[in-house]
């Protein structure tokens, strides 16, 4: 393997070996870094938190601790200036709190999936605020089963909380019907040939749950709690984010269902940045989370790091993706086929296969996917992108003023027309959407505990694929 710089603008990667995701990989997670700078330190140390610099549509300026970002416009950007001098990303830790400001003006537009469904009726009364359903994305909230613990260990007692879960209530009582069932294989039918639609999911069958966990010898106690064969009751707490309204409500749901196969449930909500923790270094049994999928994005960013037993360490250390723990050797086998098959379509029957053998398996349970809705103000700046999303790169490298010569007071700050604030909530960190700036790459897939580095690390990668694959748009933490 060896890269080689053929001249100031083509560069030559060649691979030891076949690597189908390769173009993603270096057009999407490899990222344009200044020699000056990278040359004169540990590229495994050095955080570059302070001043990131980058090669994108704008410059990062300030970054204030939970509260904000402000990026200011790159005037030697490869397409131009854009035509806002700075852009002001607003960090919310509530849905309610964030829609809010959106009603009030405070903002001018919010990054995807933020839109939460109870509030749609709400925003769509407002003349002055549009809602956008991007196409080709969703966000997938499943809840991951702790492999390494028992009996989540066990295939068939998965299986039975499968059943015990009406994906339909969920999508139609918490989400409103802005979402559907999400297949138990993992891989979605927004990927369209990626997808085996002959993989579906398990309907809710409280009778086959229960008859399943008889089977498995945990019968019921006095109190209608059933009992491991040592005695031991069948009791775990749900782990989710608090702040979210459709995780909460959800796993209170969950619960419920549970409770009426005999294992006592309860619900946990803790911040972002403690979930993270507890679910990466496999401190739970059963624990909510999502992420951003897109059709822009190689299939193998959702599979290899989330199923292969390599990214699966013990109990106590962090895993990056396989919180689940998941070790399959038939799955190794399947990813890293996956992953050297070069002809498309041989690749695809391998994900098919994948897809079953998740199914099957029930390492962790897809819920739903919900539409990434996100939404904008029309009252001072024009040119949004609806098709891209009106705070894509794309999106912000057309807005405009409307009325340049207006200065609108918002908070306590005087600000002018040509700045764009954004708001978006601190769980989107799972997926960075609109954030410009490129300090050091992180393989992390959520917010960090205590600063919020992560915000700003993973934004990084989306900065890159102006310079790489302008065509590529990520969705996380």
């Amino acid at each position: 393997a060896d890269v080689k710089a053929l001249d100031d603008r083509t560069v030559v990667f060649q691979l030891s070996k076949p690597f189908a995701p390769a173009l993603f990989y270096v057009g999407a997670l490899i990222p344009i870094l200044p020699e000056h700078i990278w040359s004169k330190v540990d590229p495994t140390t050095f955080k570059n938190m302070d001043n990131p610099i980058g090669s994108g549509p704008f410059k990062f300026l300030k970054y204030t601790p939970g509260v904000s970002i402000e990026l200011v416009a790159n005037p030697d950007f490869f397409l131009g200036k854009p035509k806002i001098d700075k852009i002001t990303i607003v960090l919310y830790k509530s849905t309610d709190t964030l829609m809010l400001g959106l009603q009030k003006g405070d903002i001018d537009a919010i990054t995807a999936a933020t839109v939460a469904p109870e509030l749609v009726p709400v925003l769509i009364r407002d003349p002055s605020i549009r809602i956008v359903v991007l196409n080709g994305s969703g966000i997938l909230r499943w809840i991951g089963f702790n492999n390494d613990k028992y009996p989540f260990n066990i295939r068939e007692f998965r299986e039975a909380i499968a059943y015990a879960i009406d994906k339909k209530v969920l999508v139609n009582l918490v989400m409103l019907g802005y979402a559907y069932p999400a297949t138990d294989g993992w891989i979605q039918p927004l990927f369209g040939v990626w997808y085996n639609p002959n993989v579906t999911y398990r309907p809710q069958n409280l009778t086959k749950a229960n008859e399943i966990l008889d089977n498995l010898g945990f019968k019921l106690g006095p109190e209608g709690i059933r009992v491991t064969p040592n005695g031991t009751k069948l009791s775990f707490t749900i782990l989710t984010i608090s702040g979210v309204t459709e995780f909460e409500r959800s796993a209170e749901l969950i619960a419920s269902w549970l409770k009426k196969i005999g294992i006592d449930a309860k619900v946990s909500a803790q911040a972002l940045g403690t979930v993270d923790q507890l679910e990466g270094v496999g401190d739970f049994y059963i624990g909510f989370m999502g992420i951003g999928m897109s059709i822009t994005t190689d299939i193998d960013w959702y599979l290899y790091e989330r199923f292969h037993s390599s990214q699966a360490p013990p109990i106590g250390t962090y895993a990056a993706r396989n919180w689940a723990r998941y070790r399959n050797p038939e799955m190794d086998n399947l990813l890293d086929l996956e992953r050297t098959t070069m002809d498309p379509n041989a690749r695809r029957e391998i994900v098919y296969k994948i897809q079953e053998v998740i199914a099957r398996d029930l390492p962790l349970l897809p819920l739903y996917v919900k539409f990434s809705m996100t939404a904008y103000k029309t009252d001072r700046f024009v040119n949004w992108n609806e098709a891209e999303g009106p705070t894509s790169k794309i999106s912000l490298l057309q807005v405009a003023p409307k009325k340049p010569e207006v200065v609108t007071e918002i908070r306590t700050q005087v600000l002018t027309q040509t700045e764009v604030i954004i708001g978006t909530q601190t769980i989107q960190t799972m997926i960075p959407t609109t954030i410009f700036i490129q300090p050091t790459p992180t393989t992390t897939p959520s917010a960090a505990p205590a600063e919020n580095y992560t915000l700003i690390a993973m934004a990084a990668v989306i900065v890159i694929l102006i310079i790489a694959l302008a065509t590529v748009m990520l969705r996380r933490k």
